[in-house]
């Protein structure tokens, strides 16, 4: 039997979608979809029950449009709204582990590539299809980098190492 204590909740089914039974995840944290490997586990009456997926595709930093096996209408799907999704604690990433966005306020932000202190992150914005750090730099000026993992490359010792798009501290100029 499965423990609930060896996975995380990563969200909640919200809706229906289309008429072959895609369903949309809903996450409250931000998700790194490359966790997801063959299956979501459905709470179901308390008990984790995995069901294999047949396709996902991501539509934001924080929900899935997913399609199971076995569930291939809109009536089928529909009784799943609701139900919290869980993985395994093992597929859950670094950039997971952030209850929120929000946490990084105040964390030095580092250019990865060149190993410099760019400044410091003010504020997070959230938008639903371009979420973005604002970062104060030790010059005063403020630059929005995009949160996402082409850009947000991992935490360390309360500093946050980013890859800087080219001209992006230069956009003032």
């Amino acid at each position: 039997m499965l423990k609930k204590s060896d996975f995380f909740k990563l969200g909640e089914i919200r809706k229906t979608h289309g008429v072959k039974g895609e369903m949309m995840l809903a996450s409250d944290h931000y998700m790194d979809y490359e966790a997801i490997k063959e299956y979501l586990f459905f709470n179901l009456e308390e008990c984790l029950v995995p069901f294999r997926l047949k396709s996902y595709r991501d539509t934001s930093d924080k929900t899935l449009l997913f399609i199971c096996h076995n569930i291939d209408t809109i009536e089928q799907a529909s009784e799943y709204v609701g139900t919290e999704i869980f993985l395994p604690l093992a597929d859950k990433s670094d950039i997971d582990e952030l209850e929120s966005p929000s946490m990084l306020i105040g964390l030095k932000v580092i250019n990865d590539e060149t190993e410099e202190i760019i400044g410091t992150v003010s504020d997070f914005i959230e938008s639903t299809h371009n979420p973005l750090l604002e970062i104060e730099t030790h010059e005063g000026k403020e630059v929005l980098l995009p949160f996402n993992e082409a850009f947000i490359l991992g935490i360390e010792d309360s500093q946050l190492f980013v890859k800087i798009p080219e001209g992006l501290l230069n956009l003032d100029d």
